[in-house]
Formats: C-alpha cells, structure tokens, sequence
C-alpha cells in the first residue's frame, strides 16, 4: 500500500516528474513528453510552447526601453507568431462573465488589506483592463487561479483558462513593449505587477523558490525586476497617473517607523549578526547580508502595532520586503550562503501568517524545504527557532537526505 503522509497541504496524486519539460508544463505541473518545437500538451491548449522559443533564440521580444540600459524579456513571446487582439475580437462570454464577476466581488479585496489599494484593485484596475487588453488578460487569469483553488472539480478547467490569459496578456504585452510611450507605460507597469501577482498566486513551481531558484534567476524575482525600466523611463508619468495609488500605499508602507520586537524575537534576530560576521568573506558580502538583516527586522516590526501587541503580517509588508532584497542578497542566495538562507528562512516566520491567503498558502512549506536541503549540516541549528514558531517539520525523505549527509562526512572523515 502507497504511504500516504499528512502535510496539511491535501493529497494528491504523484505524478512522474520532467525535469526538462517546456516552461508552461512546468508551471502546470504535470509531466511534459519534451516534444519539439512543441510539446503535445502546448498543442492541445493553443499556447506557446517555450521549446519553440528556445530553438528561435534571435526571434525572442525583448525591449530596449528608452532612458535605460536594462532590457525586458518575457520568455515564450515570438512577436511575429502572435496574433493582434483587440477589444473587438476579445473573447467575451458566460466563462469570461464569471471570471471578471469573480474579479470585482472576491479577488480584488484578496490582494489588499489596505483599504485604498482595495478600492484601487477593485474599481480602478478593471477600468485600466477594459481600455488595455493585456490588463483585461491578466485581470481574468487571477480571477480564473482563484476560482481554482476552490472548485476541486474544475480546478483544471479553471487552470486552463488562467494559462491561456496569461498568454495572451503576455503576447499582447510583447507587442507594446518596442513601443513604449507615455500612453501605455501606466498599463504596462501595472501589467507587470500583475504578472508577479499571478506567479504567486499560479503556486510554487519545483526548482523555483521566490528569491532563488536552481534554474538560473528565480521568475518572481525576475518579474519583479521587469517593471523597473517601465518606472526608470517614466516614473514622474506613472507616479501622477491612474496608478499612483499601487505605488503611494507601498511607499507609505516602506516609510512607517519600526517597533520595537519582543525580547525574545529581538533576541533571535540579533543573533544573526554573529552568524553574518562567522560567514561572511569579504566587507562588501558582510555590508549586503547586514542590510538584509535590518531589512528582517523591519519586516518584523511590522506584525506589531505596539510594543507588545501583535498582528499577523501585511501583505504590503511581505511585498515590500521581498522587493527590496537586493540583487546582491539574492545573489548570496543563489550561491547557496548559509547566512542568507538563514534570513531566507526567519522570514517564513512572518510569511508564515499569510498561510490561510489562497496566494501564499504552499510558499512557507515549499520555502523551508528547499532551505533545509540546502543548508550545510553545521547550520541547521540556525534555524530551528523559525521551524518552531511555524511548526514546520522537514518531510522524512528531506531527514534521510541529511543522514546520507552525516554517513557520507563520517565516512569521508575516516
């Protein structure tokens, strides 16, 4: 009989895994027959297959935005095989009716617990949607990933339409990035928030954990990254424009003074410094890891109204905090640092209190696993009390992987 663990998570049923599948299979999660140019599961559903895009490597858009030396990719897009979509021929229906009804009534106020950036995503992004189509797509592929993680029965119709809007939302973008201007920056920035929103909400993805990935850099960072050109070449446009309220509310929260923790959470974040100076190699390592940590106590500071009474975390505050991880921190995570991971892993502690938010559910569990495999064995220690505070415990097959750890260095040692 087939072992069956409780993780909290719910069962499902294993699938065999394809480590090299196309990037849509991937996001989906199920097998990929690793068919080329395109996979049959890409055929079936009418989307871009990555493999296509990989094998076209010249014909990938991408966009020199001006006023800036940084480049936007959005993998998978080939301008020349994308179709012009208009709100004229947009697909409207009693399925595309559902999803935006969805929309307006429950998943704008799911993304917000201020109250402004409530009205914002529920009054104000539809609007930006109806005269933007690559909005309106991304609007509608939200909605479509919410819908499913609460209709077991239609989870992968549901899914299924996420994927095909969020397609469409990315080949339309495509299309728009070469021409860039002070009419389409507004819906393009707040196209790109939305495509992190979605990579959130779509759920962890095997070999991808949020700031670090074991793919190269990690999409949701990546993503997150895509907007900034957009603001770098129009930011004075975009901060007095249609979404300013998206911007102001993050800087507000960005701009609140920090509480002082409880002894024992002071305590426990203090003594990360130890660990920073123990490990760090260079002035420049132990000056990134140290703003990172001031950074972690910012984020903590913000599940307390006042010294003594706590809160649940804020979804501004994750995002903020996850935002401002340097490319230099990320990169210490990417290398695998101890120290980073450690402050990867204190984090979960106030991810941890989004865990009932249908977005943030799977990330905490998927998060520490991968840490908790990658941390040298004389680290562990560091990062027990965040596994305690959350109640986390690493699944067996992660404890037979350290015991192998253990023999090898034991035998290695003799």
């Amino acid at each position: 009989m087939t072992e069956v663990r409780y993780t909290g998570l719910g069962h499902r049923r294993s699938h065999p895994k394809s480590r090299l599948g196309c990037a849509n299979c991937k996001r989906r999660r199920i097998k990929c027959d690793e068919s080329k140019p395109k996979c049959n599961n890409c055929i079936k559903h009418s989307v871009i297959c990555s493999f296509s895009s990989s094998s076209q490597p010249s014909s990938q858009s991408t966009a020199h935005l001006p006023g800036s030396s940084s480049t936007i990719r959005w993998e998978g897009c080939t301008p020349s095989e994308v179709p012009t979509i208009s709100q004229n021929t947009f697909p409207w229906g009693p399925m595309t009716a559902e999803l935006m009804h969805n929309y307006v009534t429950t998943t704008c106020a799911t993304f917000s617990d201020n109250p402004i950036l409530e009205i914002f995503m529920r009054v104000n992004v539809p609007r930006i949607g109806f005269a933007n189509v690559h909005v309106l797509h991304m609007i509608l592929g939200l909605s479509a990933l919410h819908l499913a993680k609460f209709n077991p029965t239609q989870e992968q119709s549901y899914m299924d339409q996420a994927d095909r809007h969020y397609q469409a939302g990315l080949q339309t973008a495509c299309l728009l990035l070469p021409k860039l201007n002070e009419e389409n920056c507004h819906s393009l920035y707040l196209f790109s928030n939305l495509c992190t929103s979605f990579a959130l909400a779509r759920g962890p993805v095997p070999g991808d954990f949020l700031l670090f990935s074991d793919n190269g850099p990690a999409e949701w960072k990546t993503l997150v990254r895509g907007s900034q050109p957009v603001f770098d070449s129009f930011g004075d446009l975009i901060m007095n424009g249609p979404v300013a309220p998206m911007i102001k509310s993050g800087v507000q929260g960005a701009l609140l003074s920090i509480v002082p923790l409880p002894e024992v959470e002071n305590e426990q974040l203090a003594r990360l410094r130890e660990l920073i100076e123990t490990t760090s190699t260079s002035p420049d390592e132990s000056q990134v890891l140290n703003k990172g940590l001031d950074e972690l106590f910012r984020l903590y500071s913000s599940r307390h109204v006042t010294e003594g009474r706590k809160t649940q975390a804020q979804l501004r505050s994750i995002g903020i905090w996850l935002y401002r991880a340097s490319n230099d921190f990320t990169g210490l995570l990417q290398k695998r640092h101890p120290a980073a991971l450690v402050l990867f892993a204190f984090s979960c502690v106030a991810l941890h209190g989004l865990s009932s938010n249908w977005a943030m559910g799977p990330w905490v569990p998927h998060i520490l696993s991968a840490i908790h495999e990658r941390l040298p064995l004389e680290y562990l220690p560091w990062i027990q009390w965040p596994l305690q505070q959350i109640g986390w415990i690493p699944p067996m097959d992660s404890l037979t992987f350290i015991l192998r750890r253990r023999e090898m260095q034991a035998s290695s040692n003799d």
